[in-house]
């Protein structure tokens, strides 16, 4: 197929897709950073504990923490897999209701962040709210809402 073709039938150039794969690498590349350098933080912040025998309950915060990163760095790897899989096919558009990803990405954070204080409360006016979205739509409430509780 040539380049007007797909500008035709509404899918991306290869010139698009090249810029949003680039764009994916660049994210993923952010994300796994953080994670390693949350790892290397504590890590750093369990040897100083250590000399201390008064701070060893931090230093399991800290273990509890290097635990809740490397579950979030898998998950941000499984997550790019999918990805990839995903844009070698393309995965039908149908409607989802999204109140079950949203209740699962709650408890994924949750528990991937219990030392952090937060208070999510999903009170939805209706317990059948649909979009038009695929499987991926729990990665998104996932990433919206780690990045929530990081940056905030």
């Amino acid at each position: 197929m040539k380049i007007k073709e797909f500008e035709k039938n509404g899918e991306l150039t290869a010139k698009e897709q090249g810029s949003q794969k680039s764009i994916s690498l660049d994210m993923l590349a952010h994300d796994i950073n953080n994670v390693f350098n949350n790892v290397r933080v504590s890590t750093q912040l369990c040897k100083i504990f250590l000399d201390d025998s008064s701070q060893v309950s931090k230093v399991h915060e800290q273990l509890d923490l290097i635990g809740g990163q490397i579950a979030r760095g898998i998950k941000l790897m499984s997550n790019a897999l999918n990805l990839s899989q995903f844009n070698k096919v393309n995965p039908p558009i149908k409607q989802i209701n999204i109140i079950k990803p949203l209740q699962l990405a709650i408890k994924f954070v949750e528990k991937n962040f219990h030392d952090r204080k937060m208070n999510i409360i999903l009170n939805p006016f209706d317990n059948q709210i649909k979009v038009e979205a695929n499987e991926l739509i729990l990665e998104v409430f996932e990433n919206l809402l780690v990045n929530a509780v990081l940056h905030n």
